[in-house]
């Protein structure tokens, strides 16, 4: 249960670190979403936080055991969807940049920069601790589908917090309703592609574009609205398949003990 512990009180250290920083910096009236002072900030909260969250892996973790395992590529399938999203979404924001080049100045390219930074670090960290430590610590100490609920939720109710660096209560809930559909698409990926990595790839650049497109005033592609119906989608079906998956290697289980029990006692 040691490894069970410290995937808990990593996620809980990290989320009160975020937490912290966000006060800290409200408290400083640092408020406005476009403000180069809060993306410093913001930046700065967000290396402390994942790198105790590097310290914890390097301490206590393989790269295998936090879901850098041998991907399946045939199940890369299953991740054409949101590649297709990405890909609209890329070609739109680059020219949108492209257009409006001429109009940038180097507050605005330390902006896009420490977005990105932000945006990589956050996404990789969220993806490790939820679909990495927390999903593999579970999976060897309860049943599957509990350990891909628990992750599931974890990753949603984190994303609460956002109240704390000035987001209303409704635009948090919103959060985590959209972090909820997310979380239970990405979990029974991160179980058939046997890695996360795909999953933190397009959490990382997912975030960058959004963030940094209305940052700068850039329309992105409408395509991006479809991601929560295909989580919906993704999730049901690949839940199911789990989920049959499980019933059927139970039942395999149960039948191979009652004819071992039949043997001995004849």
């Amino acid at each position: 249960m040691e490894d069970l512990k410290i995937s808990i009180r990593s996620i809980i250290v990290y989320e009160l670190i975020m937490i912290i920083g966000s006060m800290v910096m409200s408290s400083f009236d640092i408020t406005s979403d476009n403000n180069l002072a809060q993306l410093i900030g913001n930046s700065i909260i967000q290396i402390i936080s994942s790198g105790y969250i590097v310290y914890i892996i390097k301490k206590f973790y393989k790269l295998e055991n936090i879901g850098f395992s041998k991907i399946k590529k045939d199940k890369l399938v299953w991740f054409i969807p949101y590649i297709f999203i990405l890909i609209s979404m890329l070609y739109k924001f680059i020219e949108g940049i492209y257009k409006n080049i001429s109009y940038f100045n180097s507050t605005t390219l330390i902006s896009i920069v420490l977005i990105f930074i932000g945006t990589v670090i956050a996404g990789f960290s969220e993806e490790i601790m939820f679909r990495g430590m927390l999903l593999n610590t579970l999976k060897g100490k309860i049943p599957l589908i509990s350990a891909m609920i628990i992750s599931s939720l974890g990753f949603s109710v984190m994303h609460i917090t956002t109240i704390f660096a000035g987001k209303t209560l409704i635009q948090a809930l919103v959060n985590v309703i959209a972090s909820s559909l997310l979380g239970f698409a990405f979990v029974p990926l991160a179980i058939i592609l046997n890695n996360i990595l795909p999953l933190a790839i397009f959490h990382t650049l997912w975030n960058f574009i959004i963030i940094a497109s209305s940052t700068m005033g850039i329309n992105i592609s409408k395509v991006y609205l479809f991601c929560n119906p295909i989580n919906i989608i993704i999730s049901i079906i690949l839940w199911t398949i789990i989920i049959k998956k499980q019933k059927k290697n139970t039942f395999s289980k149960n039948k191979l003990v009652f004819s071992e029990k039949l043997i001995n006692s004849i």
